[in-house]
């Protein structure tokens, strides 16, 4: 099954939120946000999001995966870590669901 973003259903949320970097704030130079990496657009194109931009695009689906890591997960795992993870799941679950539009989506 493929869906709007023509990946297959079944790929999981770590190759749909791979990785995260911390990035220069432009305004304030010696400052830094950490930025969390997105795959969109059938996996063409990568967009970067903080964890306050991710939850203002996709509440009801953060909240639906919950806030802590599987049981099956390290306890050492950083909280950096912890946070691509959920919203990795959370990514996945607004892709494959039926709950969001493609333009939902695309405005991403």
């Amino acid at each position: 099954k493929t869906d709007y973003v023509g990946v297959k259903s079944c790929i999981n949320g770590n190759n749909l939120c791979p990785g995260f970097i911390d990035m220069c704030d432009m305004k304030i130079k010696s400052r830094y946000t950490r930025t969390y990496a997105f795959a969109v657009d059938g996996m063409t194109k990568t967009v970067f999001r903080t964890p306050a931009e991710f939850n203002r695009y996709f509440p009801q689906e953060v909240t639906a995966v919950g806030s802590k890591p599987p049981k099956s997960s390290s306890p050492r795992l950083s909280t950096a870590e912890i946070q691509r993870r959920i919203m990795g799941s959370a990514y996945k679950l607004a892709v494959n669901g039926n709950t969001r539009t493609s333009s939902d989506l695309q405005s991403f």
